[in-house]
């Protein structure tokens, strides 16, 4: 292995990992950063970000070096699953991402921090001095990561140590070659013709080092791009769209020293005041120190530098130009000492810098300093990863698998897995829901879809689903009072006088009981009770009674199998009087005739007596299909019938997922037909759904376009949103000026809101796509939604498409039709 310092002006690399630099023999130590993604922080969080660095640096204590790196390269999109290279594997969502993706131009930034114990003390005799010779290196490490604690949920380090940087994936090797390849060898570096060149591109450097260079307005903790908040350095990262490093310092000197330096220097100018014209410098000194004294904080040296590099030098000063003038500082490109710019930032020598404080950087305080470094990075490339929905970040439209569920619960972003997708009419959430589906089903889940809007049929046939049209001509019939289990001779000691609630082996059956029960009670209350009128507790208490005594009377008689609507009428007919009796009530307490007239047209022989009695041969064969979509969009307009269907689509669901093993993921979707759920008759029935989705390890999706789904419901609020966790707002335009009650009812926070408002009105002109603001809680971020032109044809929702679309289907398969579409 060769000696560092014969190619580098670094003396050597220690086993604990130090760098110990030619230049005052100085000691680093290196970590990775892994930053806040872009657009994510609000103003209160960057303040808070930024104050917490500066208590970091001030922990660091004195005569230290803070030198953060950035390095932005442009890299070009790649994805070639293993798989694909096999003949055999012939997954054509997979190629259909890699035809659609690959080449995508984008700049990817890895993000450094360098401590360094600058060596202040240097004398003739002694290039060391006695204390600095005395510095503890572990102790050193030690006080830096105690530091790094105080940003421990904002910033994340990861220390590297020796190995690494003597790797090729070293920060020093990346940077010396300015390349994010893990090259062997090192290029060449030319600094002839007061230029400098690495390997075939030429740097370009360009400093923040003057304080007549700054802003003349006052600097808050952010600025803001495209309406949202950023740090105040923004456009000199993603936005400066050439290949760059950035490179940022903050110099932490003996602040005794620093007084003293000060004193004298207004002293001179005072000394030196003709006809004033000190004046001004004397009283930014005097403000300077008031304000260390009076805010508590520290002195610092700041320098920040630009080095850009790409193919065609010629665009580089005019993008330069625009990140200097969006950020309001004065352009300087730096000619005269660009080697020792370019020196000093090879990571472990920024006392080259230090070194040269009094012409290279300029005086600030600490806090000022902190405001002025980059905090963003992009979203993390696992495209790879195993689970995810395949989303885009905004910036480049790269695909990245966004995990909505395992990672988040893990970290505690989320107390559940359920969804809420809301959007303006056309604003592609049922579109998002198809790709969430796509997703889900590929990770094995199985997804029960009840849907008003049409938006499910040519996936459903994708995956072989089950897709149930319930119209006119394809009426579907149902069973729901028929229970299969209760054929089970350990049902019937449910029953027994003798029951023993400790009983293990009876408590599925419990379970069973009051999961059926609850969906009977909400079937009867639809059944019996007009548009907004309530059930009243001691109607569901009799309800409840009847539903457990017919039951009863089924299993022990060994009559299960004639179990069906009409027979349940018949009992009710026969027994509830008698019931109510028992009790000590009359028909003035319990309208009886009343409930049987109400029952009766779903009684056989009246116009909805096909629907409760049967249930239909495409449903008995569900218990395998892992795709099941049951359309109701086209009896909307029949209150009662699309309340009814929507929730025997419940039941199927319960029975299904109660024989599912807990590790399966089990999807309850429902897309725009959650009106049929959402009245005030439904609200016990809405409850217990919840509790059983809960109880089962499932998760709902829940969609709708209608505004008043959240505001008008009281039971929406605390059945669904309050127990969803992950909110999902696409494109919100025609709500702008009516957000407000949104926001409350959903607790949405103004930096939130601020995302949700800006989805869409800056999208790039090179594809179409359309933006969705995804909401853990608190938390949120914002994703492209793009897919290739095989799934926009399977996710097309538009009716008419839909119709031009199928007979291909027929003709052709889901496959081919979908490759055909995008033009493959």
């Amino acid at each position: 292995m060769p000696v560092l310092s014969e190619i580098f002006p670094i003396y050597d690399i220690t086993h604990q990992g130090l760098m110990i630099g030619d230049t005052r023999a100085s000691l680093t130590v290196a970590f990775e950063l892994d930053l806040p993604i872009v657009f994510t922080l609000g103003p209160e969080q960057f303040a808070e970000l930024i104050e917490k660095f500066r208590t970091f640096v001030e922990l660091l204590g004195e005569d230290v070096i803070v030198h953060k790196q950035d390095i932005y390269h442009r890299e070009l999109f790649s994805y070639r699953s293993p798989k694909l290279e096999k003949e055999e594997y012939n997954d054509f969502i997979e190629r259909s991402y890699s035809l659609h993706f690959n080449e995508r131009s984008y700049l990817n930034c890895r993000s450094y921090l360098y401590i360094t114990k600058f060596n202040s003390s240097v004398s003739v005799k002694n290039l060391v001095s006695k204390e600095f010779s005395k510095t503890d290196e572990n102790a050193f490490i030690s006080t830096v990561q105690s530091a790094a604690a105080v940003l421990e949920k904002l910033i994340r380090f990861r220390f590297i140590d020796k190995d690494e940087l003597y790797s090729v994936k070293s920060p020093i090797s990346r940077f010396m070659n300015f390349s994010s390849a893990d090259l062997e060898e090192y290029k060449d570096i030319d600094f002839s013709n007061n230029s400098i060149h690495v390997g075939s591109n030429q740097i370009r450097i360009y400093s923040i080092e003057d304080l007549n260079q700054f802003p003349t307005d006052n600097i808050g903790y952010n600025s803001y791009s495209q309406n949202l908040p950023t740090s105040n350095m923004f456009g000199f990262g993603y936005l400066l769209d050439t290949p760059h490093v950035v490179n940022q310092y903050i110099y932490i000197p003996n602040q005794k020293d620093l007084i003293q330096d000060i004193d004298k220097r207004m002293s001179n100018l005072k000394g030196f005041n003709v006809k004033g014209s000190n004046s001004s410098a004397y009283d930014e000194l005097s403000l300077f120190k008031v304000k260390l004294n009076e805010l508590s904080l520290q002195g610092a040296y700041y320098h920040y530098n630009v080095m850009c590099f790409d193919d065609n030098p010629q665009l580089i000063d005019k993008k330069v130009v625009q990140a200097f003038t969006e950020a309001k500082f004065k352009k300087k490109e730096n000619t005269l000492v660009r080697k020792d710019l370019f020196l000093s930032a090879i990571p472990g020598n920024s006392s080259l810098l230090v070194s040269q404080k009094e012409n290279l950087m300029c005086l600030l305080t600490d806090l000022e300093s902190a405001a002025f470094l980059n905090y963003e990075q992009n979203y993390p490339d696992n495209w790879t990863a195993v689970h995810g929905v395949k989303l885009c970040d905004r910036l480049y439209g790269i695909p990245r698998a966004v995990d909505f569920f395992i990672e988040p619960k893990r970290k505690g972003l989320i107390k559940n897995q359920n969804i809420v997708i809301l959007a303006g009419s056309g604003g592609g959430k049922s579109y998002t829901c198809n790709l969430i589906d796509l997703e889900l089903y590929r990770e094995g889940a199985h997804i029960f879809t009840i849907d008003a809007s049409f938006s499910y049929k040519l996936q459903s046939t994708l995956h072989n689903g089950a897709y149930l049209s319930f119209d006119d001509e394809n009426k579907i019939s149902f069973n729901p009072f028929y229970v299969d289990w209760l054929k089970e001779e350990n049902a019937k000691e449910l029953f027994s006088n003798q029951y023993n609630i400790n009983d293990k082996k009876l408590s599925k059956y419990v379970d069973f009981l009051e999961d059926k029960t609850n969906t009977l009670l909400g079937l009867l209350c639809v059944m019996t009770k007009n548009e907004g009128e309530l059930s009243e507790r001691f109607e569901e208490s009799v309800n409840r009674q009847l539903i457990y005594n017919y039951f009863k009377d089924r299993c022990l008689t060994n009559r299960v199998e004639q179990m069906k609507f009409d027979d349940f009428f018949a009992f009710s007919k026969e027994s509830l009087l008698k019931l109510l009796q028992d009790k000590g009530l009359t028909n003035a307490d319990f309208n009886v005739n009343k409930f049987h007239m109400m029952l009766e047209i779903f009684h056989t022989g009246n116009s909805l007596g096909y629907l409760l009695n049967s249930q239909d041969e495409k449903i008995k064969n569900l218990e395998k299909q892992r795709y099941i979509v049951i359309d109701v969009s086209k009896i909307r307009g029949n209150k009662l019938l699309f309340s009814v269907v929507s929730l025997l689509g419940m039941d199927i669901y319960n029975q299904k997922v109660a024989k599912l093993p807990i590790g399966v993921r089990k999807v309850l979707k429902i897309d725009e037909a959650w009106q049929a759920i959402s009245s005030p008759e439904m609200a016990t029935f809405l409850k217990g759904q919840v509790k059983v989705i809960r109880k089962y390890g499932g998760n709902t999706i829940f969609i709708s376009q209608e505004l008043s789904d959240f505001l008008s419901s009281d039971i929406i609020k605390e059945s669904i949103i309050n127990n969803s966790s992950i909110k999902i707002f696409a494109d919100m335009g025609e709500y702008k000026q009516k957000f407000d009650p949104i926001k409350t009812a959903m607790a949405i926070s103004d930096n939130t809101e601020a995302k949700i408002m800006s989805l869409n009105q800056n999208n790039r002109t090179d594809t179409f796509y359309r933006e969705i603001c995804v909401c853990l809680e608190t938390y949120s971020e914002v994703y492209a939604v793009e897919t290739p032109g095989e799934l926009k044809c399977i996710f097309e929702t538009d009716p008419d498409e839909v119709a031009k679309i199928l007979p291909q289907v027929a003709k052709l398969g889901i496959e081919l039709t979908a490759i055909n579409y995008a033009g493959r």
